[in-house]
């Protein structure tokens, strides 16, 4: 004989209601695996409406006579003692991009691993490899995750959350995924802290050109731009993007990143410099002339300075650089030639 079925007029104030989506999606998870005794077809994060995952969680807990003040607080009770938030994970800055966009990468690449020791449980986890750059998110992460195809800062901040929040662990075993995940960036960051990566994060870069740069270098590595960089990010990030190249490329010896972003840093400077010349009408041109030209141009600039300043007052002096010289004596021969 099946569960008795209660009429709909008497079920409604048995009816679980949370604020987010993500504790929606732990129950029906604790309901599969506690309560229900079967599984339905669970949804992934990121797919469903938060009124269908509530119409859900409630049919399924209906259907199987499971709809009791009882049931309502068992499930309230373990989302409540189990939900990580981010008040949990305090030093996890949401504002940190390249925080939050590493911890991301690493979830969605992770496969992890529970080993018992004795009583207890202990986890490990490792990255998936693929050298055709053909997978993008572990089969892990896919089957919990809505795949992102835009992701920000944001989105990574809070799939990470929803990750860890969907995994079967107990609560202190996700903890220790996300400390093994925060200790692999400490000790990138430790490392690349020679790698003079601030200026990187200056927001007068051109940050396409900087991409497309670095890419050359990445392939030299078997680095795939589709394959490791989150996709489609939007251009306000790219320079994240950047420091994540780095970040997560085991495969590029230490020194070989230190040479790439210093010809990086001393290219960006040299575009910089040329777009302010080009901003005051100025072009750099480089001219080779005898040993003895130095000479004359400076005899030049005095004579000019002294017929310059002659009724000057000592603080009003006047003072020529060589190239406003070089550039004088060019205009004043123009002008004969054209005029002759």
């Amino acid at each position: 004989m099946g569960p008795a079925i209660l009429p709909p007029e008497n079920t409604k104030h048995l009816e679980i209601s949370f604020k987010t989506e993500i504790e929606y999606h732990m129950a029906i998870k604790y309901v599969h695996s506690n309560i229900a005794g079967f599984h339905y077809s669970h949804p992934i994060v990121g797919a469903t409406e938060k009124s269908q995952l509530h119409e859900m969680l409630n049919e399924q807990l209906k259907a199987t006579g499971n709809l009791s003040d009882d049931i309502k607080k068992q499930i309230t009770s373990h989302i409540e003692s189990s939900r990580i938030t981010e008040e949990d994970l305090p030093w996890f800055d949401k504002n940190d991009a390249r925080l939050c966009f590493f911890i991301w990468y690493k979830c969605i690449k992770t496969t992890i691993i529970t080993t018992q020791n004795g009583n207890n449980s202990t986890i490990t986890m490792g990255e998936i490899r693929n050298i055709m750059g053909k997978q993008t998110y572990s089969p892990l992460y896919l089957s919990l995750i809505k795949e992102q195809k835009s992701p920000t800062i944001k989105t990574c901040f809070n799939e990470t959350l929803h990750f860890l929040n969907m995994l079967t662990y107990e609560g202190i075993l996700r903890i220790n995924i996300i400390d093994i995940i925060t200790s692999q960036f400490e000790a990138y960051k430790a490392k690349t802290h020679q790698l003079d990566l601030p200026w990187i994060t200056n927001k007068e870069i051109d940050n396409i050109w900087a991409i497309d740069s670095i890419h050359k270098f990445l392939e030299k590595f078997n680095f795939k731009h589709e394959f490791t960089f989150p996709h489609n990010v939007s251009k306000d990030n790219f320079n994240n993007l950047i420091t994540l190249a780095f970040d997560t490329s085991e495969s590029i010896p230490d020194v070989d990143k230190l040479k790439e972003l210093q010809r990086l840093k001393k290219a960006w400077q040299q575009k910089k410099y040329r777009a302010t010349l080009d901003n005051k009408n100025r072009k750099t041109h480089q001219i080779t002339m005898s040993k003895g030209i130095d000479d004359k141009i400076s005899f030049i600039k005095s004579k000019l300075e002294e017929k310059a300043n002659s009724n000057s007052e000592l603080h009003n002096k006047r003072i020529f650089t060589k190239n406003e010289i070089i550039e004088w004596l060019i205009n004043e021969e123009y002008k004969r030639q054209k005029d002759s």
